[in-house]
């Protein structure tokens, strides 16, 4: 069994006739959140993560984390990934779970 976060990476099975016909299912979805402190009282909304008071957003890196890319599309559609670009910090992978 493999369980991948990235379509891409089982595409990259698929074409190399790595997976038994019939058995690739999609399990598991996600969807975007944000995680702020309990007392937090500047972001609420998303836009607010504009404001100066947020200095930094950590995010995964896209390299080491397929689903941190799904960061990029909701961030480009409200018009926030450039704005936003300075503020990110990238999570590396550690090697252990």
């Amino acid at each position: 069994m493999f369980l991948s976060a990235g379509r891409s990476q089982m595409e990259a099975l698929a074409q190399k006739h790595l997976l038994i016909a019939g058995t690739k299912r999609n399990l598991l979805g996600n969807q975007l959140v944000l995680i702020t402190p309990r007392d937090n009282r500047v972001v609420t909304r998303i836009t607010d993560l504009l404001q100066d008071a947020v200095t930094h957003i950590a995010v995964g890196e896209p390299r080491a984390f397929p689903w941190a890319n799904t960061l990029k599309r909701p961030l480009a559609t409200l018009g926030l990934a450039d704005p936003l670009k300075p503020k990110l910090v990238y999570a590396k992978m550690s090697g252990r779970c």
